[in-house]
């Protein structure tokens, strides 16, 4: 379901000539098993679809168009485009001045944390755990996030080893890596480095000189510009972080656009393993099905081709034009809701396995419980619209970002995030709170328990987005 890895590649490799101003032959990695090759650069243009092919090819020239980059190859005679995110294009080698821009920003990093750590423009998010394997010992992931900041290191038995970080303004660049980057022109950070190591997207790729090929330094570009700077590292030796991690690496009291609730919009859409025309079709779905969509991926077409998960867990590719985004629910609250109640109670059981034990009548409802989770349905047959309640009891999965395990230090976000998007109820503290947005209302509950590194969340218990008792919220008078 994933882009190809970059090192293993071998079967599809484009050797793209560069222009003179760039200054040496480019090596290209297809990051799909075909490559759609455009009359022009531009997203209405007429384009082939063909396999990836082992040959090799002379770009003549880069050109940029309605936001993306474009690059211009001879194809069987005749001239064609391919879009920016079909290919990991590879330029120059590793830059011993990366290096030192890297350890600029640890530096910075590590000055935020002395003392009493960072201040109040800064919040921490809820840990994420290695488990380690035999080869490499446990570790915790801590992420910070400010307006224009993300910090995320890794807490080993030995040591603190940065992870990741992400800058989007030009003051944030200035203060953790000594200059703004945030605003500059391509050619301003390439005379700042030297020609990039590699094209990613709308990215400039940077290796530092002692890196391994385990960091990197990237600079993304949109209309000239810098608008995002960040920096990875990629642990190998086996190493497989936890995927909570790259949910963590948002930006302070920002929801993530992705996963969100959609619905089939045609008849008989093909499912493909890969966002291709040419790719084999898994299954059919048929028009106002529900769809998880979990990402996007854009291949220059007039639309995205969307990741998705259908209600009896099948995942793939729909093209876009197929698939009606729910749009309201940018509230991540509900969004959660949304996504937890999808398929009731058989759609839990596909996704969590079977239930502890048989559903049990409580107080007029039935109450169907799972490892970690437990709902509550109006009903004896627990579809998604009977669904009243639910508690998380572990880290099966989170409300908002917020999982039971997580220090109580999380509310804080929480709060602001539901603030932002028109919840109301006032400081969300342990015990129930009651919220309200427009014609919805919500309890939620937090219980606590103390642990060796304070408290955390024991178990978070949520209403499924209920209209308001009072006839007045009904006609959209929020209190």
């Amino acid at each position: 379901m994933s882009k190809r890895s970059i090192p293993a590649l071998g079967l599809a490799v484009l050797l793209l000539s560069a222009p003179a101003s760039w200054g040496t032959t480019l090596s290209a990695y297809p990051l799909w098993e075909t490559v759609l090759l455009f009359e022009q650069p531009g997203r209405d243009a007429e384009f082939l679809e063909v396999k990836a092919k082992e040959e090799e090819i002379s770009l003549s020239e880069r050109a940029y168009a309605q936001g993306a980059f474009w690059y211009r190859i001879a194809h069987e005679g005749r001239d064609a485009w391919i879009f920016q995110d079909d290919l990991y294009i590879l330029a120059g080698g590793e830059s011993a001045l990366v290096s030192t821009a890297l350890e600029t920003a640890d530096g910075a990093f590590e000055n935020l944390f002395d003392g009493m750590g960072p201040d109040g423009s800064w919040i921490r998010r809820g840990n994420a755990l290695y488990e380690g394997d035999e080869n490499n010992g446990p570790g915790v992931v801590m992420t910070w996030a400010s307006k224009d900041a993300v910090i995320q290191t890794m807490s080993t038995e030995h040591a603190v080893l940065p992870l990741y970080f992400a800058l989007r303004t030009a003051e944030a660049s200035d203060a953790f890596l000594g200059f703004p980057a945030v605003g500059m022109t391509e050619d301003e950070i390439a005379n700042r480095f030297g020609a990039a190591t590699a094209y990613l997207g709308g990215a400039l790729v940077y290796d530092p000189e002692d890196g391994g090929g385990h960091r990197d330094l990237r600079f993304t570009l949109s209309d000239g510009a810098v608008t995002l700077v960040e920096s990875s590292v990629f642990p190998g030796n086996g190493v497989e972080l936890p995927e909570r991690i790259y949910e963590l690496r948002r930006f302070r009291s920002e929801a993530n656009e992705y996963p969100r609730a959609a619905l089939c919009a045609e008849h008989d859409v093909p499912l493909r393993p890969e966002p291709s025309r040419a790719s084999t079709i898994l299954t059919t779905i048929q028009r106002d099905a529900s769809l998880w969509v979990v990402t996007a991926v854009d291949r220059g077409e007039p639309h995205l081709w969307y990741e998705v998960e259908t209600a009896d867990r099948r995942r793939g590719y729909v093209y876009g034009e197929h698939v009606a985004l729910d749009d309201s629910p940018r509230d991540p609250v509900r969004r959660c809701t949304d996504f937890l109640r999808r398929g009731g109670a058989a759609g839990i059981a596909a996704r969590l396995g079977e239930p502890e034990a048989p559903p049990k009548e409580e107080n007029g409802r039935t109450v169907h419980q799972w490892p970690g989770l437990t709902v509550w349905a109006d009903g004896q047959t627990g579809g998604a619209d009977d669904i009243v309640r639910f508690m998380l009891r572990q880290p099966v999965c989170d409300f908002c970002g917020v999982r039971p395990g997580d220090g109580v230090y999380v509310l804080d976000e929480l709060l602001e995030l539901m603030t932002a998007h028109g919840w109301s109820g006032g400081p969300l503290h342990v015990g129930e709170n009651r919220w309200t947005s427009g014609e919805r209302d919500m309890a939620l509950s937090f219980d606590v328990e103390d642990q060796v590194q304070g408290e955390v969340l024991s178990s978070i218990t949520f209403d499924r987005l209920a209209p308001p008792a009072n006839p007045a919220e009904e006609e959209g008078d929020t209190p």
